[in-house]
């Protein structure tokens, strides 16, 4: 039998998984910390869980953490599967495969700045702000986006 290799390394892999479980995480526990404090754009009327703003930070320290690591992999071993000069050429050239190629490579892309904007608007936040209704804060608006 020929052996086969993994698409991806091993570290990759992991990383990548810790990396997804922990922005799931983060976008269930914001959300929760949303519907206790906000409320602006709706509401589910979720059970309060004490500590939810708290839980919500150390989650996203942890991401804080990974992030670089991820960030670095990506620039540098895995930039063939962010965006490239001709990526947004390739665009054009609708339901071809090199155009699902090019669309994979634009949301990693999306996803890896958006993540980034994420931390920074988040270590940029008081904690203070949403339990005292301090809701128009610059940085805590462009957490939410």
């Amino acid at each position: 039998m020929s052996q086969t290799t993994p698409y991806q390394p091993v570290l990759l892999r992991l990383l990548h998984g810790a990396i997804a479980l922990l922005v799931f995480a983060a976008l269930i526990t914001g959300f929760m910390v949303y519907d206790r404090f906000d409320k602006r754009f709706g509401t589910l009327n979720l059970p309060i869980v004490p500590n939810t703003q708290g839980i919500h930070g150390t989650i996203a320290l942890t991401f804080l953490v990974l992030l670089p690591l991820f960030a670095l992999y990506c620039f540098h071993i895995g930039s063939r599967r962010l965006v490239q000069s001709q990526s947004l050429v390739q665009l054009k050239e609708f339901n071809k495969p090199i155009w699902w190629v090019s669309l994979q490579r634009l949301t990693n892309t999306i996803m890896l700045l958006s993540a980034t904007f994420a931390v920074i608007t988040g270590r940029m936040m008081k904690e203070e702000w949403l339990p005292s209704k301090e809701l128009n804060h610059v940085w805590y608006i462009g957490h939410l986006a």
